[in-house]
């Protein structure tokens, strides 16, 4: 770069000023020659407080005043080159140390003599902070990431993963290399990969209304397909990535082995389905309560003993109590849900008003912490 030594002597500011980074020239002993008005503003100095003064002795501590400098003769000399973004810290005139990135060149004169360097500094303190800050975060949120079962991950809107959880490996046997390749209809089984393209097309159509909850998560039940062709049952919950105008971008969720508790649920269903088959098969009426004597479950033997329809019983007090045994029949299941098992002969009533002799037993229903929280009745006609 050439410069007329009389470039300092015209008005610079009407180029310098203008410029939303600070700048300073200094001569190669370091003395500032030149200083724009967003230096003054940003190190809060008057223009005179600086001009001729070092501006080693100014802006630099103590402690990284020799090493600046050093750099700085090296430079004005030619012997090194500086980096495009060269970081240093320097003091503002209260004190406070501001981190900046500074751009330099040599000013020349026609014989390629050295003569000053022109510094362009950019304030960058606070995204030194917000760097920091997200560094951490980011740390934090690996460390979580990496040691959760569930499955962390993030995806572009055409269903690319963008980011996986360790965590992927234990649930599925692929790595977070080979799941990031793959595509998802190769990771899930074809009706979950039906079943999550129709839920993220629904939810883009809702984005294009505009009238949305951009807050909204959805839930869906997914099978992964794992290395050993085993099914992987997942709970996955997922919500959209916006950007700065909350626009959809991405999407993130987190996904849970569930397959235990579907093959539980599954296992469960079939028990409670056996039972059901069982209790509407068997010849003996079997009434089920709950505490308060209401009726829960009445099955076909009773329907065909008594004439009620079982819709026309359940949610109601039980109605082939005659009223000579109401008080009785009470008694009875006070005792059954104090934890009695009763065997009685009794007189009941038809929907017909007619009359039938039964035999009967009563006990307490328990729930999984054995609780009672009911009692169930069987009997069969004494005639």
């Amino acid at each position: 770069m050439h410069l007329n030594k009389k470039l300092i002597e015209l008005d610079y500011r009407q180029l310098v000023d203008k410029v939303a980074l600070v700048f300073f020239v200094l001569d190669k002993a370091g003395k500032i020659v030149v200083v724009n008005k967003k230096a003054i503003d940003v190190l809060g100095y008057e223009e005179n407080e600086l001009l001729d003064k070092n501006w080693f002795d100014i802006f630099v501590s103590k402690k990284d005043a020799k090493r600046i400098k050093d750099s700085f003769t090296k430079f004005v000399d030619q012997k090194i080159l500086l980096e495009d973004c060269y970081r240093n810290k320097i003091n503002t005139k209260k004190g406070e140390e501001r981190t900046f990135c500074w751009h330099s060149d040599l000013v020349k004169d026609e014989k390629e003599t050295v003569l000053y360097a022109a510094c362009w500094g950019e304030d960058i303190t606070e995204k030194i902070i917000q760097e920091n800050a997200l560094k951490e975060n980011e740390e934090r949120y690996r460390l979580l990431s990496d040691n959760l079962m569930d499955v962390v991950f993030t995806m572009d809107l055409n269903q690319k993963f963008t980011f996986l959880s360790p965590s992927i490996y234990s649930m599925t046997g692929y790595s977070v290399e080979e799941v990031l390749k793959l595509p998802l209809k190769k990771i899930l089984s074809s009706a979950s990969y039906k079943a999550a393209s129709a839920m993220l097309n629904e939810e883009l159509s809702k984005e294009m209304v505009g009238k949305s909850d951009l807050r909204r998560s959805g839930m869906i039940e997914l099978e992964l397909m794992s290395r050993k062709d085993a099914k992987v049952w997942c709970e996955v919950k997922v919500s959209f990535l916006r950007d700065v105008k909350d626009k959809a971008i991405g999407i993130i969720g987190v996904a849970r082995d569930v397959s235990e508790k579907k093959f539980n649920r599954e296992a469960l269903n079939k028990t409670n389905w056996l039972i059901q088959a069982i209790f509407q098969a068997s010849p003996l009426s079997i009434i089920a309560f709950d505490k308060n004597n209401i009726v829960k479950m009445w099955n076909g033997a009773s329907e065909k003993m008594f004439g009620w329809q079982s819709e026309k019983v359940i949610g109601k007090p039980l109605p082939t109590i005659i009223k000579e045994d109401k008080e009785l029949s009470n008694a009875i299941f006070a005792r059954v849900l104090k934890g009695e098992h009763i065997n009685y002969e009794a007189t009941r009533q038809k929907k017909d008003k007619s009359i039938v002799e039964i035999s009967s037993h009563v006990a307490p229903i328990k729930d999984e912490n054995g609780k009672i929280n009911g009692s169930a009745l069987s009997f069969h006609n004494l005639c």
